[in-house]
């Protein structure tokens, strides 16, 4: 996503610590890309921060942007299918409102969990959290 992020003039910004764990790398991969993916539209044009580190036996994936953020109305029903928010449909921002849902399938099939912490203005901080499992 540097390349994406370069081309928009938005930086990105990362730190990761090793955490081992069995996934399906490429759906993992997918769901980040998404959310940044989302970071990147919505962030209005400030900095993003992707953080990836161990919490408590789980592997934790954070994207944190500073832009407009979610009303907290809406933070369960943006992980729906197909669901905008009516200000994204009004602003004419693409897409087709399934990015966070498939994450949240991503994230459920792997026996984790997607959480959202935002209010309008300030940005939204989305968390993938995954049990650490060995081989």
């Amino acid at each position: 996503m540097d390349y994406v992020f370069d081309q928009a003039g938005v930086e990105l910004a990362s730190s990761a610590e090793s955490v081992w764990t069995l996934i399906d790398e490429d759906a993992v991969e997918q769901a980040v890309i998404n959310l940044l993916s989302n970071a990147l539209k919505y962030g209005d044009g400030k900095p993003v921060t992707l953080r990836c580190s161990g919490v408590n036996g789980h592997a934790q994936v954070e994207v944190i942007d500073h832009g407009r953020g979610v009303e907290r109305e809406a933070h369960d029903r943006i992980f729906e299918r197909f669901h905008r928010e009516e200000r994204a449909i009004s602003e004419n921002v693409p897409g087709a409102g399934l990015g966070l849902a498939l994450v949240r399938h991503i994230v459920n099939a792997h026996q984790g969990s997607i959480a959202v912490a935002s209010e309008p203005g300030h940005g939204a901080t989305f968390t993938i959290s995954l049990p650490v499992r060995e081989s």
